[in-house]
């Protein structure tokens, strides 16, 4: 939402700098005198775009933009002249073209202009200058009414993906301040006269859960994408002499494995994909339990998905104060929270 949100304000701006030019012949559908664009034509604009710079079509791209084309990449932003020469040296050393696939798309339109939002793997060959890769990202693209034709006016590219979640995430737990940085008490509660055992705590982040497991004589794993929570997590272990591993792992594709763990820790992350609930339940031993608290909106049925093999210790939605949130992980007012708890039997 946030980025159809800026792409709409540049679009605005851009649709009243629109100057006179010829047709995009790209787009001949909609070049007849103010005829309306439609979605299926701006998809196809945009591809043939993404096209043409993917396969060093200098022309092409050419054609299909604005004179005061601007392409903002991550943090760089390049002129229509810097893209031009990117392409002309492409060309001349004969770069083999890149492709892609595409994913989720989205187009917004108005009078004057046009905003394409689209995710899209890249698939980059190898070429001499650098190794075949693929890269997952959004592309943003704003199109302005000129003249009886349309041409682009700006283009922005952002980290999509697991590498985009990955760079978030390292960002909050390098700020430090969004979450509470004590254990969760509802785990601490639950865990009252159990004896330890092996012990998963899935999207741990800087390992305030995990280290209060491990305290507790636990054997600790702890999974998440993000490069900075886990390095926080093991130096915290290091100073207090615990022992954790900690894995960077996607949750969505890690292998939990069949009948490890005897609990299994989900805690403000992980509790809303019921697939990945149904394959934490073979991953549990029997006398196994799994602790999920949250934001009560986020929630996924969890009694339902845990009604036949399990007992349900505890499944409740109540006012309290969330581990994550404004005032450095404490909110000031109390939310709805879910607290759900359950053994295998």
């Amino acid at each position: 939402m946030r980025r159809c949100l800026v792409a709409l304000g540049v679009a605005a701006l851009f649709s009243c700098r629109s100057k006179s030019t010829e047709p995009l012949p790209d787009a001949k559908a909609a070049n007849t005198p103010r005829q309306a664009i439609d979605e299926g034509t701006v998809r196809t604009m945009s591809h043939a775009l993404l096209d043409s710079w993917d396969r060093a079509n200098e022309e092409g791209f050419t054609r299909m933009i604005g004179a005061a084309f601007e392409q903002l990449d991550e943090q760089d932003l390049s002129s229509r002249g810097d893209l031009l020469d990117k392409l002309r040296a492409r060309g001349e050393r004969h770069a083999p073209p890149s492709t892609r696939t595409y994913g989720e798309e989205h187009v917004t339109i108005s009078d004057n202009s046009a905003v394409f939002v689209g995710e899209a793997v890249e698939h980059y060959p190898s070429d001499g200058t650098g190794p075949a890769g693929d890269f997952d990202g959004w592309n943003t693209l704003v199109w302005v009414r000129e003249g009886d034709g349309w041409k682009a006016a700006f283009w922005q590219w952002i980290k999509g993906g697991l590498d985009a979640q990955r760079a978030e995430w390292d960002s909050v737990y390098r700020d430090g301040r969004a979450f509470n940085p004590e254990p969760t008490k509802f785990l601490a509660d639950m865990l009252k006269g159990r004896k330890p055992g092996a012990a998963l705590d899935i999207m741990m982040g800087q390992g305030r859960n995990a280290l209060y497991l491990a305290s507790q004589g636990w054997h600790v794993t702890g999974i998440d994408i993000s490069t900075e929570g886990l390095r926080q997590a093991r130096a915290a272990a290091d100073m207090r002499k615990l022992h954790i591993e900690t894995i960077n792992a996607d949750a969505d594709a890690w292998d939990y494995g069949v009948e490890k763990w005897d609990l299994v820790v989900m805690t403000y992350a992980g509790c809303c994909d019921a697939r990945r609930v149904r394959t934490l339940r073979t991953s549990m031993r029997r006398g196994g339990m799994l602790v999920a608290e949250g934001v009560a909106g986020e929630k996924v049925e969890l009694s339902a998905l845990f009604k036949d093999g399990f007992t349900v210790v505890r499944d409740e939605i109540i006012m309290d104060l969330s581990d994550w949130g404004s005032a450095g992980g404490r909110d000031v007012a109390p939310r709805k929270l879910f607290r759900f708890a359950a053994e295998k039997r």
